[in-house]
């Protein structure tokens, strides 16, 4: 009968029974100590074996990842990274069927050992984050006292949520302020601001926000402390500021290059934008007008790039500015059901003022949402050095289409001379087109026309919407000499990108709603 233990292990009662003496026991521990080393040399063997088996199972599962260079990995990680988020979890956001978890380094850290190891390595994916200040601080103080040493020398992006209610952030952070380059942070109106408690001499990019949507009459900006924490970096030049009355807060204007403003008075905007003497990008955003007698002009004399939000309606502020060296400018139309029936909307009297009085020579302009009418009175009032034109949201109809395109074919009166890239995208009208009559327009376009003129060099037709039975039938004639054309001037340099719906209408040939260039299935 079998005893139950392993062959070559004596049973424990035997052995005592018919061992009594004591050179007896040392003998049968020695024995012991022999098997014991027998066995664990025997383990290792087989542990050996076993990690050789797993890591040939790994290559060949994953041989395009496992043998990649460290650095082409390293850039994924970089590419897949979007910032992290260090405290704040909310089982209830977690719940959520559309809650992605953060794509942080403790994620990429987690995958295996040769991705703990790069991601360990990689200063940049630690080096940004945000931290969520509404969680308990003490359940996340060890890990940013692990988390920031992996920084290393590489420049920090910070982001803190309301950061004002709870200094001891700021403290944990402290060694650590002098390498941020990018700062965020919200602030409470009704919370004091840690002025004396931040120092940020390497600070490039400021985002300010206010945790609540500030309405006229809602705070009094006087017994208000403003914020001084950011008067002196000599480094800061671009400042975004979302729903924060420009009163509250007090910045080196005169040195920044870039400021994205949204939702202040116009008043408190003029009084800033004339501090601004170096400003080169300037984006607005809900700007709201009030009572202002005031008309002398602000003269940006450097700046060169204006936006305006794109569902942004109001672009009086046009009116109040002089922008000599203004190359590209964003703004949206109110189209044609919320102007008619004026012959010409007020915004585009506005544009038109701007570009005549800064004598200005415009090389790109985007429009959202022009009539046809609208669109051509500020392609022509920009002037021919314009380079680069694109309409968005445009409802033109396919007679209009048809007149843009003897504008741009034309002979005669060059329209445009200098254009070298057109996108209309999208066009939420399903307009049709021959390409055998688009194909002669680009050929036009992209060839040599003399001096003075560009060649066309990219092309982009997007059609895309919702089905209205007001609207015609998407077809985009399709000829086969007018595809062939086509192909030859990709052939030779010209981007051309045509997409449709592929799906509009039931019943409607999918072959005529798709990209001209696209392969067929046979």
């Amino acid at each position: 009968m079998s005893s139950g233990y392993p062959i070559g292990v004596s049973s424990p009662i035997r052995t005592a029974a018919s061992a009594s003496s004591p050179p007896a026991l040392r003998s049968r521990i020695a024995e012991i100590d022999a098997e014991t080393v027998g066995l664990h040399a025997r383990l290792a063997i087989l542990a050996a074996e076993r990690k050789t088996i797993v890591d040939a199972l790994q290559s060949v599962i994953y041989p395009a990842v496992l043998d990649l260079p460290v650095e082409i990995t390293a850039e994924i990680f970089l590419q897949y990274f979007t910032g992290a988020q260090i405290g704040g979890d909310d089982p209830d956001v977690q719940s959520d069927p559309g809650w992605v978890p953060p794509c942080g380094p403790l994620l990429l850290a987690s995958i295996c050992r040769r991705w703990r190891e790069i991601a360990l390595s990689l200063q940049a994916i630690w080096s940004d984050f945000f931290f969520e200040t509404r969680t308990a601080f003490g359940s996340t103080e060890k890990l940013l006292e692990c988390w920031l040493p992996r920084t290393g020398t590489h420049p920090l992006t910070v982001a803190l949520r309301e950061f004002n209610s709870n200094n001891r952030i700021l403290t944990s952070l402290s060694p650590y302020m002098h390498k941020v380059h990018t700062f965020t942070c919200t602030i409470d109106p009704d919370r004091s601001f840690p002025n004396d408690h931040i120092q940020l001499p390497a600070l490039r990019s400021l985002n300010v926000y206010t945790v609540v949507t500030l309405d006229a009459g809602d705070h009094d900006d006087d017994a208000i402390t403003p914020i001084t924490a950011f008067m002196r970096l000599p480094r800061l030049r671009e400042v975004t500021l979302i729903r924060c009355p420009l009163p509250w807060i007090l910045l080196p204007w005169a040195q920044l290059t870039t400021l994205d403003i949204v939702r202040v008075w116009d008043v408190q905007l003029l009084s800033v934008l004339r501090q601004t003497a170096s400003l080169e990008v300037l984006a607005l955003s809900k700007i709201s007008e009030s009572d202002l007698d005031d008309e002398t002009l602000v003269r940006l004399a450097h700046l060169r790039t204006l936006k305006f939000n794109r569902y942004q309606r109001e672009v009086g502020m046009l009116q109040k500015l002089i922008l000599p060296s203004l190359t590209h400018i964003e703004f949206a139309l109110p189209g044609r059901r919320l102007r008619w029936p004026d012959p010409t909307s007020h915004e585009v009297l506005c544009f038109v003022g701007l570009i005549q009085r800064s004598a200005c020579s415009l090389r790109s302009i985007t429009i959202s949402d022009p009539t046809f009418s609208d669109a051509m009175a500020c392609l022509r009032a920009a002037g021919p050095t314009l380079e680069v034109v694109k309409i968005q949201d445009s409802d033109w109809n396919t007679f209009s289409m048809e007149v843009f395109l003897e504008q741009l074919d034309s002979r005669v009166a060059d329209f445009v001379p200098n254009l070298k890239s057109l996108s209309l995208n999208p066009c939420r009208v399903a307009v049709e087109i021959r390409y055998t009559d688009l194909v002669e327009v680009l050929a036009y376009r992209s060839q040599d026309r003399g001096e003075g003129t560009s060649r066309l060099e990219s092309f982009e037709l997007v059609i895309a919407g919702q089905e209205s039975p007001s609207w015609p039938k998407p077809s985009l004639t399709e000829l086969d000499e007018g595809v062939d054309k086509l192909k030859v001037l990709q052939d030779n340099g010209l981007g051309i990108n045509i997409r449709c719906p592929q799906k509009w209408i039931p019943g409607v040939d999918p072959l005529l709603l798709r990209s001209p260039l696209e392969p067929r299935e046979d």
